[in-house]
């Protein structure tokens, strides 16, 4: 059987990787053909669904092979799919190396009506395939990226960005005078350190509604120490996006102290986090719009000679290459 493959590398975090090319329902977000793609049941070996291309027409594909973080193989039905094919496997293969992660996809094939099919396939079909696969990599490649800045970012990228201003309170500061405070900082919680600079724990405005609603407003000349959170979870200046998230979402806190060598150097927030995935999103558009106006004019004095860029662009204009 005939075999067409191609591949890309990419600097990311192979659990990225894989979880990005074995996302078998979303095949319409990233290939260039696929409209819609049902999962008809079954997972890993034995999963079925039906892809839906851009006219509507739709085949039923059937998982053969998987080996988690490796790669994976979907087998077509032949009798609806919409070209001369007796047999269609592919194989989606992530491929470890020593800096980078190879992404590839492998078709096997056999193309129907003998002789006259495989020249139907050299000049017809292959080109189809080259131009379907190499959108897929493309979009596969993109959504690496995007998604691989958890990896890359750490709580020592939020501590630069932000600065490492600490706010704490000692054990028997008063509630009332605790939330004046936090208000006046702006700020949704507050450290709790002993005499000797050691955590004792952490006090939040949502500890003090809480506890409010359950013993009143007497509760404000309580000492924080009687409602602050004392089994404090961190984090680590070298931990990364990943591991804050996770923390974050599991344990269903908004703040975390950052220790350094067992030293209490900053909180960060989860609006510290969001922040700082806008201002890279940010970044990661105006260095775009500058790659594009520089495209367009290298092509401007390519095509019409120095000093065409330097003439008032016509929105309406056809684009160039179009």
């Amino acid at each position: 059987m005939p075999v067409f493959s191609m591949q890309r590398r990419v600097k990311a975090h192979e659990d990225v990787v894989w979880k990005i090319i074995s996302d078998v329902g979303g095949l319409a977000d990233v290939a260039p053909h696929v409209s819609r793609v049902e999962v008809l049941g079954g997972s890993k070996v034995g999963l079925r669904r039906r892809v839906y291309d851009r006219r509507g027409l739709s085949w039923i594909e059937t998982c053969v092979a998987w080996e988690d973080g490796s790669h994976y193989t979907m087998e077509v039905d032949p009798s609806e799919y919409p070209f001369p094919y007796k047999a269609l496997q592919a194989t989606f293969r992530l491929t470890r190396e020593a800096t980078t992660v190879l992404v590839s996809v492998e078709l096997d094939y056999e193309p129907k009506y003998g002789v006259i099919g495989a020249v139907i396939d050299r000049i017809r079909l292959t080109p189809g395939f080259k131009r379907i696969c190499g959108g897929l990599m493309d979009d596969w490649v993109k959504q690496i990226y995007q998604r691989e800045w958890v990896y890359q970012v750490t709580v020592r990228s939020i501590i630069d960005n932000k600065g490492d201003d600490l706010f704490s309170v000692k054990p028997d500061t008063p509630i009332l005078e605790t939330g004046r405070l936090l208000r006046e900082r702006h700020i949704g919680s507050a450290i709790v350190l002993n005499d000797e600079g050691g955590v004792e724990g952490v006090v939040s405005e949502r500890d003090i509604v809480r506890g409010i609603a359950v013993i009143g407003a007497d509760l404000l000349e309580h000492p924080v120490k009687d409602i602050m959170t004392r089994n404090v979870v961190t984090c680590d200046m070298d931990d990364d996006m990943v591991t804050v998230m996770a923390l974050m979402t599991h344990r269903r806190i908004r703040h975390l102290p950052v220790m350094d060598d067992g030293k209490l150097v900053s909180v960060i927030s989860i609006g510290d986090v969001v922040k700082l995935r806008m201002d890279q999103l940010e970044m990661e558009s105006a260095t775009l719009r500058e790659y594009i106006e520089a495209r367009r004019w290298k092509e401007l004095t390519l095509r019409f000679g120095p000093g065409a860029h330097d003439q008032p662009h016509d929105p309406h204009a056809t684009p160039i290459g179009a």
